[in-house]
């Protein structure tokens, strides 16, 4: 009997490729939503120390003091959009990966249903080749 050959190792392979790039570009989105929430996890205890930890004693720095909380209010703001917006990122990667191993998954279940079809034809080719072997063996003893 001839060797397995499976008609959609192509596809496979392809499939493959699909997973490993989704995969790369959802450890990419991965890091940059990590580093955007990094930022702005450091922006708010910047923020808050600034409140907490400042006393103006004139005029001046009291307006240096409200001038910085307002940038650092706006900076937050800002820094929370990108945040989002990263995450909402990382969350289209992570099911465009989930949906490349599932594609891959598939292809892959039919190519073992496929060598397990291949093996039980095999199995009962040879046992056929090992009956007539038998019956040759036993004919031949009988004569």
């Amino acid at each position: 009997m001839n060797k397995f050959k499976f008609r959609l190792e192509p596809v496979l392979k392809h499939r493959e490729v699909q997973e490993e790039q989704a995969a790369k570009e959802h450890a990419r989105a991965l890091e940059e939503y990590r580093q955007n929430n990094e930022n702005l996890c450091a922006a708010r205890e910047r923020y808050a120390m600034a409140i907490q930890t400042y006393k103006p004693v004139n005029q001046f720095e009291y307006l240096n003091q409200i001038t910085y909380t307002e940038y650092m209010t706006k900076e937050i703001k800002n820094l929370e959009a990108i945040t989002s917006s990263s995450r909402r990122k990382f969350e289209r990667c992570r099911e465009n990966l989930v949906q490349a191993m599932m594609d891959r998954s598939i292809i892959e279940k039919l190519k073992e249903k496929q060598f397990r079809s291949y093996k039980l034809a095999a199995n009962v080719l040879e046992q056929k080749e090992n009956d007539g072997i038998a019956t040759q063996l036993f004919l031949f003893r009988n004569k």
